[in-house]
C-alpha cells in the first residue's frame, strides 16, 4: 500500500469540517485513562475543536469520546504499526514509515490545512505562560512570521515508584496531583543551527542511568558526556514541533517534527506523563503488539525500570527534582524560554 494511492481517513462520529481557530489533534488507542483531563486541560487553553483517530479502542475510549459535542472521531482501515511503501523521491525525505506518520499528515491536509494545529498524544499536556491561550500563542506567532514553534518533553513523575503501582484500573489521571520534574535546560540553540541541541536528556535518562537499565557507553563516552554536561545516555528524541500552521505541501517528517521550520524565539514545554498508574497496562500492550519505534524498545526499557525500582522500593525524585506549580518553574529552571 502506497501513501498516494491509500484511501483517507473516515469520519466516524461527529462531522466537524470548516474553519477553526484552533484545533487539538490526537491519535489515542485506550486512553481513556487521560482523556476527560485532556479534553479539559485543552478546552482552558481555547481550543475550539478536537481531532482524535480512535485506532480501534477496546477500553471505552471511543464511548466516551462519542458523548463530547467538540471531538470528532476518525477511522482508518490500517493499523497504528503497519508499514507504508512511499514512492522514492518522498521517501528520502521523511524518517518515519509507520502508519501513524501517514496519519498525522492526512489529519492536517484533509481537515486543518490553513489553519493552526496541535499534534500531540493523550498523556502530553502543553505549558503556557499564565493567562496565555492557545489562540493568544498563534497571533504572536503570526506577529513574528512563525508558523511553527518548538517544544521540549518534559518527564513529569511522582515520588515514588509505589505512587504507581496497585492503583485500581478504574483509576484516572488527575492533573492536580503532585508531579515533579527534573529542573534542568533541556534544549540550546547553536549558532548556525535550526535544530535545537539536547543540552540535559531528561528524567528518564536519569532514572535508567541511576538503575542501570541503560548501558551509558564506554569510558571516554561517559567522560565526554560529563565535560560537555551531557551526562546521560538519551533514549529517546524529546523535542517536536507540536503547533503548527499548516499548509497544502506541509507533511511530517516522522512523529514529532515536520517539515516546517519553527521559531527560534521560543520553547514550549511539553509536559510528559508516562509514569502513571496507566504505564503498566502501556508496557503491557506495547511489548505484546510491538507496535511503537524499534519493536517497542522503549516500553522494554520502561518494563525493567519499573520492575528494578519496585524490587529496591525506588524514588523517582532526586536532589534536582522540583515540584511543579506553574509555567514559572519551568522558565526558571531554563526549560521554557
Amino acid at each position: 500500500m502506497t501513501s498516494d494511492t491509500h484511501s483517507p481517513l473516515t469520519i466516524t462520529h461527529n462531522p466537524m469540517t470548516g474553519s477553526y481557530a484552533l484545533t487539538i489533534c490526537g491519535i489515542v488507542h485506550n486512553e481513556l485513562f487521560f482523556l476527560e483531563e485532556f479534553l479539559a486541560y485543552y478546552r482552558r487553553l481555547g481550543a475550539d475543536r478536537f481531532i482524535i483517530l480512535d485506532d480501534r479502542s477496546t477500553d471505552g475510549t471511543r464511548e466516551f469520546l462519542e458523548t463530547q459535542p467538540d471531538v470528532m472521531i476518525l477511522g482508518s482501515d490500517v493499523r497504528y504499526s503497519q508499514q507504508i511503501e512511499y514512492a522514492p523521491e518522498f521517501r528520502s525525505r521523511i524518517m518515519e514509515t509507520r502508519a501513524v506518520r501517514l496519519w498525522r499528515d492526512q489529519i492536517m491536509n484533509q481537515f486543518c490545512t490553513g489553519m493552526w494545529a496541535v499534534a500531540v498524544d493523550a498523556d502530553e499536556f502543553l505549558a503556557l505562560p499564565e493567562g496565555m491561550s492557545l489562540t493568544g500563542l498563534t497571533k504572536e506567532l503570526e506577529r513574528e512570521g512563525c508558523e511553527a514553534v518548538w517544544g521540549c518533553m518534559v518527564d513529569m513523575y511522582p515520588e515514588n515508584v509505589n505512587d504507581i503501582l496497585g492503583i485500581p484500573d478504574t483509576a484516572r489521571f488527575r492533573f492536580d496531583a503532585d508531579w515533579y520534574f527534573d529542573a534542568r535546560p533541556l534544549l540550546k540553540f547553536r549558532d548556525g543551527e535550526e535544530t535545537p541541541k539536547t543540552i540535559y536528556p531528561g528524567s528518564t535518562a536519569r532514572l535508567l542511568s541511576t538503575y542501570h537499565v541503560l548501558a551509558q557507553g564506554s569510558l571516554v563516552m561517559r567522560l565526554r558526556r560529563r565535560l560537555t554536561g551531557y551526562r546521560y545516555e538519551p533514549h529517546k528524541v524529546i523535542h517536536k514541533t507540536p503547533i503548527v500552521f499548516w499548509r497544502k505541501g506541509d507533511y511530517f517528517l516522522n512523529c514529532h517534527q515536520t517539515s516546517k521550520q519553527p521559531s527560534r524565539t521560543r520553547i514550549i514545554p511539553i509536559m510528559h506523563f508516562k509514569f502513571t498508574s496507566d504505564l503498566g497496562r502501556k508496557i503491557e500492550y506495547a511489548i505484546s503488539s510491538g507496535s511503537y519505534s524499534r519493536g517497542s524498545a522503549n516500553y522494554r526499557l520502561y518494563c525493567d525500570l519499573i520492575e528494578t525500582m519496585r524490587a529496591r522500593g525506588g524514588r523517582f525524585i532526586s536532589g534536582i527534582s522540583h515540584r511543579y506549580r506553574s509555567y514559572g518553574d519551568f522558565l526558571e529552571t531554563g526549560i521554557a524560554r
